[in-house]
């Protein structure tokens, strides 16, 4: 992490809230697998889910925003 934003945080956060930041692991390779790892939880959950019902409708939709960014919306309806 910059030495700026450790500075920062201490003057406006206090001392012990900049030591906190110390020890946040920020590489892009621990962000990286850390999201990962939450892309692969969502999905096992939202398998799961999905496997219990009797009856489930799946609706997918994909769009951009006004800075080009790709945004998937997915609306799950189940009856149990």
């Amino acid at each position: 992490m910059k030495p700026s934003l450790i500075a920062t945080c201490n003057e406006v956060l206090g001392r012990s809230a900049a030591s906190k930041m110390k020890d946040i692991p920020l590489s892009n390779d621990t962000v990286e697998r850390r999201i990962s790892d939450m892309a692969e939880d969502t999905e096992k959950q939202l398998a799961a889910k999905i496997n219990k019902p009797e009856l489930f409708g799946l609706k997918l939709d994909e769009s951009t925003d006004i800075q080009n960014n790709s945004i998937l919306l997915t609306y799950v309806c189940t009856i149990y």
